[in-house]
Parts: C-alpha cells; structure tokens; sequence
C-alpha cells in the first residue's frame, strides 16, 4: 500500500512536469488554468493505469495530452512539435540511465543495501529531480529562443526524432537482458544523451546567432530611419536657412520700391515671396518637433495627402526630446506607408492622416489615424506587421516595435487597432515626478 501511494505521487509529480512544460511554454500565460489542471489529470490516470492494469508499453502515448494542450494554445505547430518530442526523449533517456545504473549497482556485492525497494526508491526521487531540473532548462531555452529558419528547425526536428526512435529501439530490444549488457546498455544511454545534449546546444547556438542577426538588422533598419528623419529635418533646416538668408535683400528691395512709390511692382514682389514661404508652420511648442512636423507634412503634400493635426501646448514633454521625436516621426511615416499600400484603383479620393497631442492630468495621449489596406496587415502576437517587402532583411513593423519599446521604457503604453479600413495608433506617456527639460 506504502509504494503504491509512493508510485502515485510520483506519477502525479510527472504529470505535472509535462503540463506545466506545456503552460508555460505554449499558453502564454493564460489566467484560464482549468485547461492545465485537466491536462495534469489525464496524465496522471494514464500514468497509474499501469498500477492497476496490466497493458502493453504505450506509455509514449501520455505524451500526447501536454501535446494536445499546446497545440490547443499556439498555432506554430512545428515548435509544439519540437520541443515535446525533445521533453519525451529528455523522460526516456532519464529513465534508461536511471535503470542500467540500477541494474549495475545491484551487481556490485561489495556496495551494501538496506532492501532493493528503497533503493530503487531512492534511485526514482533522484530520477525524477533530474526531470525536473531539465524541464526547467528547457523551458527556460524555449522562452529566450528566436525560431531559426523552416530548413534548420526541421532538421533539428528530424534529428530528435532520430534519436527518440533510436533509444525506444534499445529498449525493446534489449527486455529482460541479462546483466552482463547493462554496462553496454549504459554507454548507448549516455551516448544518446551526449547527442541530445549536443543537439540542444547547437539549437540554442542558431537561434542565439538568429537573435543577434534580428538586432543586427533591428539597429540597421532604424538607424536608417534615423538618417531619414535627420535627412528631412536638414531639408527643411537648409530652406529656412535659405529663406532667412535671403529675406534680408528682399526686404531692401521692397524698401526701393516703396521710395520710388511703385505699389504695384511691390505686390507683385511680395507675391512671389510668399510663394517661397513655406505654406504650412507648426508651432507646438518643441522646436525639433516643429521642423519634423514640417519635413513630414512636406512628404504628405507631395503625395497628396491630406494632414490634420491639433496640438495642446508642447513646451515641456514628459521624454526624452530625441524619443518622443522618433514615436512622432515612426508614427507618421507608419501612416504614410499605410496610405501608400492603399490599391491604385481605389487611390482616387483625397486621403487623410489624423494627429492629435492632448494632455490629460499628468498623461500626453498621441493618437494618430490614417486609412489602410488590412489585407496588408499581419497580425502576429498581439502585434502588427507589414506584409509590405522591401528588401530580403527588411523587418516589418519595425516603426511600431520601436514605439513600444520607447512607450514602456518610459512607463507609458501603446495600443495599435484596425476597424473599418482605419488604422488606429495610440500611445500614452506619463508625466512623472522627475522635472522634464524645457524644449523651447
């Protein structure tokens, strides 16, 4: 009765490594928790099935309720795949290393024993605590992984695969051998378990460098962004220059004119100046986000779109000047190409972006509004991508990555919708304790 109830807890602690593998790795989290409490269930009864019923060994098939969980809970079904496969050879090789180090020690009469029960005992709480510290490192794996491509999961696919079926073929064919090949059997074990060790690295490996290549291209693609910005900002900055410049001698010769009382020749010069002013000026408040606002509003213009913007006083902002410009800037430049993916056929009305700053208690809401095309949208994690591609390594929705980023290292929050054709962008920034500088 004693090793019964043993046997049952520890069917049921594994049973709880496998659910748990598969809601932490797979159901994001999800505050819902019946799914994982009945999955542990059917783990657990299968497991204790053996108990009670004499069966043939399908005890691989327990592996099949964490795997039904997760591929309930995600839709990238080749990682489900994966790494269950990876969790079912992780149990297997334990458990065989396990046994052929059993059977060796029980040859060996110079090692003293109490009974072979608490042996065998102590040797599956030890088993089960190397379980459960790789399913902690493996979990752990799976969470800071960024996917490799389709070509390298598979073969890392195909190689687990390779190896789970080697070891279930050591052990039906050696059943009941004799203890002479434990010493054998044990090294198949441990060479099995090198190569899975092995094989795990050497994903982690690719994927780390997959990481690394994501935010090697990451920092390309915004600091071509940057120099965009900056390009348009240096535009705008040489035309006032120019302008400011050149005012001078205009208003000499306004001035002639008027001495020598030529009203008319006058008007006809003011009126070709001010078809050099620039027609549209932004006085928000923040120099810099003027002249980005400028340079935008000059690219809209030249595609003929539409700009409407209402603005609350910007004399202090609750960022970091360069950071807000860049969520200002990313904002209008996601907008624009949003417009720009909009089918020719339909292009044929004017098209216009939304902007607007206010200032709500101690919170500056942005919120900009423009049309789009939802065909070209990819929702993906609670994200939004474009399936717009403009080079091999372009990485879409990049914009609105860099806006999250900016929004919560500044304790603030963005949210990005579409409805009805109008993509809709907000972000929130908290004035906090900390005196902001003034940018005037």
């Amino acid at each position: 009765m004693v090793w019964t109830v043993f046997d049952l807890c520890i069917n049921a602690f594994e049973a709880y490594l496998l659910a748990n593998f598969a809601h932490e790795c797979f159901s994001n989290h999800q505050k819902k928790r019946w799914p994982f409490w009945v999955c542990w269930f059917f783990c657990t009864v299968f497991f204790s099935l053996f108990l009670f019923i004499r069966m043939p060994p399908i005890d691989p098939l327990v592996f099949l309720f964490p795997l039904l969980y997760s591929l309930a809970s995600s839709r990238n079904y080749l990682s489900v795949l994966y790494w269950h496969l990876i969790v079912s050879v992780v149990f297997s090789l334990v458990a065989g290393l396990a046994n052929q180090i059993y059977a060796l020690l029980l040859d060996m009469p110079f090692i003293p024993y109490i009974t072979d029960d608490i042996t065998h005992a102590g040797f599956t709480v030890a088993a089960n605590a190397v379980f459960y510290l790789a399913i902690r490192l493996l979990i752990r794996i799976k969470n800071a992984e960024s996917k490799p491509s389709f070509s390298s999961y598979l073969t890392f696919f195909l190689m687990i695969l390779s190896i789970f079926a080697a070891e279930e073929s050591l052990y039906y064919c050696f059943r009941g051998y004799s203890s002479r090949q434990a010493p054998l059997l044990l090294i198949a074990y441990l060479s099995l378990t090198a190569i899975l060790f092995f094989s795990i690295s050497l994903y982690h490996i690719v994927s780390e460098s997959t990481k690394r290549e994501s935010k090697y291209e990451a920092e390309l693609s915004l600091y071509a962004r940057a120099k965009q910005h900056y390009d348009e900002l240096s535009s705008t900055y040489s035309e006032l220059s120019s302008f400011r410049h050149d005012i001078r001698h205009h208003l000499q010769a306004l001035e002639h004119l008027a001495t020598q009382s030529q009203n008319t020749e006058a008007l006809e010069y003011l009126s070709q100046i001010n078809a050099h002013i620039p027609e549209k000026r932004f006085l928000t408040g923040c120099i810099t986000l003027d002249a980005m606002l400028s340079a935008k509003y000059a690219a809209m213009k030249n595609q003929q779109i539409s700009f409407h913007l209402t603005a609350c006083p910007l004399h202090e902002l609750p960022i970091d000047n360069v950071d807000f410009c860049t969520i200002v800037g990313n904002l209008l430049d996601n907008a624009i190409e949003g417009i720009q993916r909009i089918p020719h056929s339909a292009s044929t009305q004017v098209f216009e972006i939304r902007f607007s700053f206010q200032r709500i208690g101690d919170m500056l809401y942005i919120n900009c509004e423009n049309p789009c095309n939802p065909a070209t949208l990819l929702p993906k994690d609670g994200h939004y991508l474009s399936s717009k591609r403009t080079s091999p390594s372009s990485l879409h929705g990049l914009g609105l990555h860099s806006i999250e980023r900016i929004a919560h290292k500044s304790e603030g929050r963005c949210q990005f919708t579409c409805k009805n054709r109008v993509f809709y962008s907000q972000v929130v920034l908290p004035y906090l304790s900390i005196p902001h500088e003034s940018y005037t």
